[in-house]
């Protein structure tokens, strides 16, 4: 699937004007084993076409580039460590100014363990962050996305775009 002339422009224009998204989630997490978290959401990753995607150039960039696929990787999930409100505040600030390079990947989940002092708990919150690219979803589309990758039922399986094979 092609990408949008709109999308194409925000991407060629992303080392200047970054416009990945950041999507909050805080879940009250008393005593979570993060590595059994970061399986369950990559198993429901595997299921959202959407999010195996990433963008692939027309060779000599004589057209905009295509969606194509790609397998769900380690690269796509990070591990930040704990600590209070004001700490994540703080590494969220960090966090928006990097960029995707969504010819590697459109989207990346940063996880937070063992936040105290959370908005809306009373005790230690997990909290997850969807960086995704504007380039693939709006703000509507990213939070449809965040919401199949993290409700309670399983997501049904959807097929990323193809990118057609090049010219001879």
């Amino acid at each position: 699937m092609q990408m949008h002339p709109t999308d194409a422009r925000r991407d060629w224009l992303g080392d200047r004007l970054p416009s990945d998204q950041f999507l909050v989630y805080c879940f009250d997490a008393p005593s979570v084993q993060l590595e059994r978290v970061l399986a369950e959401l990559a198993a429901r990753a595997a299921l959202i076409g959407d999010l195996r995607t990433r963008a692939v150039d027309v060779p000599g960039l004589l057209d905009y580039p295509y969606w194509t696929d790609r397998d769900i990787g380690d690269d796509q999930f990070t591990t930040h460590p704990g600590g209070d409100w004001e700490a994540a505040t703080t590494l969220l600030g960090r966090l928006v100014e990097g960029s995707l390079d969504i010819r590697v990947s459109s989207w990346r989940l940063h996880l937070i363990p063992d936040v105290t002092g959370a908005p809306g708990g009373d005790g230690p919150a997990l909290i997850a962050v969807l960086q995704i690219s504007h380039a693939v979803a709006d703000g509507v589309r990213a939070s449809a996305l965040a919401r199949a990758l993290f409700e309670k039922d399983s997501p049904p399986r959807t097929e990323p775009p193809r990118a057609p094979a090049p010219a001879a």
